[in-house]
């Protein structure tokens, strides 16, 4: 069985996600676009409110259930972890968070994998992080994240003045 991919987000638009999927999806063949049609499902900003998402809202966490139930995706990837968060990035309330996002995604699949998108430090000092012996302090609260995480990869570009190439 091909694997179900649902993508809850609220930061992109339905402009960018189109343009970036016709991209990347440019030299499939109509079989393989049918695939992906049948296999990714991506949350997009549809109406005023779609781009609420903390889970202190009961009618968000609702919501989000509802999805995750009807799909019942193999891989539920929820992006940015801050939009889900009720309190700071760095603290016990996105441990809660990850752990309430975990349970989301395994009511549709108790096997379901949980990928979490973490935006990291934006400036140059920031990026001196990606690699080496600190890079446990690459993203925001990410402390925390190491903690609970099974696993974290770093991306981004080993150099601030050239973020053509990433790693």
């Amino acid at each position: 069985r091909r694997k179900r991919i649902l993508v809850i987000q609220n930061e992109n638009s339905n402009r960018r996600y189109k343009n970036d999927l016709c991209k990347m999806t440019s030299g499939l063949k109509k079989a393989e676009l049918d695939l992906v049609d049948a296999h990714l499902l991506i949350h997009t900003i549809e109406k005023d409110g779609d781009d609420t998402l903390w889970l202190k809202h009961a009618k968000n966490a609702n919501a989000i259930a509802q999805v995750i139930a009807k799909y019942q995706p193999d891989i539920v990837m929820f992006d940015p972890l801050a939009a889900f968060c009720t309190g700071l990035t760095n603290d016990t309330r996105m441990i809660e968070t990850c752990v309430e996002l975990q349970r989301l995604a395994r009511l549709g699949n108790p096997d379901a994998a949980v990928v979490l998108v973490h935006h990291t430090k934006t400036s140059a000092n920031g990026m001196k992080h990606l690699l080496g012996a600190d890079r446990a302090s690459y993203g925001r609260g990410s402390g925390t994240l190491h903690g609970i995480a099974r696993g974290i990869i770093n991306i981004g570009s080993p150099d601030a003045g050239d973020t053509g190439k990433i790693i």
